[in-house]
């Protein structure tokens, strides 16, 4: 997913490792009240509480989110297992962090951690992380990463178990501060803006990682860049609700972009993001008929649309059950999580509230 509007190969076989519609979406989960930090164009929303959306949720919906997420007892994760290759693969166990704090389960949490410490244990002197021989790291993967942790420490933070693991947190922003100096260089922001500005679900990520790193670290000025993201994202959204993927609609990315968008908007009130979020709810509600199929004749990028390596980039079920339920329960609107349950049953063949 680089410059060119075809993903990089890491990623995409850290995808493909996985089943359809058990895909970790460690990337893309993250929420908390950040009154403190957040810009005066973010004013604090007293119901912004991750912790507490996610017990509207149906507790199978979040068991998903962690199949397949456990590391080793090394904490390394899929091809880091046999040796040390790239930071995309770890983040795929770190959703272990807050559904553990959702289920009240620490042996969750502590799975996740192993992920976190094994990768800053392959963190390189100015913050970025040692890849395999003909590897390199790059700005997306990095913006994930820092999502991804950022979001797992605020929804713990939230939840009773959160001051079990204040130290430990503290250690692990030390790096993630590290992290978000590689990343916040001006050039480096240049290349993510370059990247990802085909993929609007992405522009979303890169704000959510400046956003909740100003959150955690205490740093308005990383607000200012969430903020920026966030606006670039807004742009990609056509008047009809599409959020543009390689030019067009895509309902697997759009699934993406309604996740990605909540954790942003449970940041604090935002009247055009919640505007935004609500447009585009409806127009992926439209792609799910009353079977819970996915239409995905017109996508941009999956389903058969879009080849990586030869292969077809397959939909992310995953992803869109979850945007929809998030967005849902954001915006109160019965329609995106009653499609959402409808795609789970469809998949799983049970319901998702028995």
């Amino acid at each position: 997913m680089r410059a060119s509007t075809t993903p990089r190969s890491s990623r995409d076989r850290a995808k493909r490792s996985q089943p359809l519609a058990l895909r970790s979406l460690a990337v893309l989960t993250a929420a908390a009240i950040a009154a403190a930090v957040c810009s005066a164009r973010v004013a604090a929303a007293a119901d912004a509480n991750e912790y507490a959306l996610l017990q509207r949720i149906p507790a199978r919906v979040l068991d998903t989110v962690t199949n397949n997420s456990e590391p080793d007892s090394n904490g390394a994760m899929q091809l880091n297992q046999a040796r040390w290759t790239d930071i995309v693969y770890q983040r795929i166990a770190i959703p272990l962090i807050w559904v553990g704090a959702v289920e009240n389960d620490t042996s969750k949490i502590d799975d996740g951690w192993k992920a976190i410490d094994f990768a800053n244990a392959h963190m390189t002197q100015d913050g970025g992380f040692s890849t395999a021989p003909g590897r390199t790291m790059n700005e997306s993967e990095m913006a994930f990463w820092i999502a991804a942790v950022t979001h797992a420490f605020a929804v713990l933070n939230e939840s009773p178990l959160g001051s079990r693991y204040a130290q430990r947190e503290a250690t692990a922003l030390a790096a993630i501060r590290k992290n978000v100096e590689w990343l916040n260089a001006d050039q480096r922001v240049a290349n993510l803006v370059k990247f990802d500005g085909p993929a609007t679900n992405r522009l979303f990520d890169d704000a959510n990682a400046f956003a909740y790193s100003s959150l955690l670290l205490k740093d308005p000025q990383l607000q200012k860049r969430g903020e920026y993201f966030l606006q670039q994202a807004l742009a990609h959204e056509r008047s009809d609700g599409v959020f543009l993927e390689d030019n067009g609609y895509d309902s697997s990315y759009q699934g993406a972009s309604l996740l990605n968008a909540t954790y942003y908007a449970l940041l604090g009130e935002n009247t055009q993001l919640r505007n935004a979020l609500l447009v585009g709810t409806n127009r992926e509600v439209e792609a799910v008929d009353t079977r819970g199929g996915l239409d995905t004749s017109q996508n941009t990028r999956t389903g058969g649309n879009h080849m990586v390596d030869g292969h077809p980039y397959v939909v992310d079920l995953r992803a869109v059950i979850l945007g929809l339920y998030y967005a849902g329960a954001y915006l109160e609107l019965p329609s995106a999580t009653a499609a959402a349950g409808r795609i789970y049953v469809r998949v799983t063949h049970r319901s998702p509230d028995s």
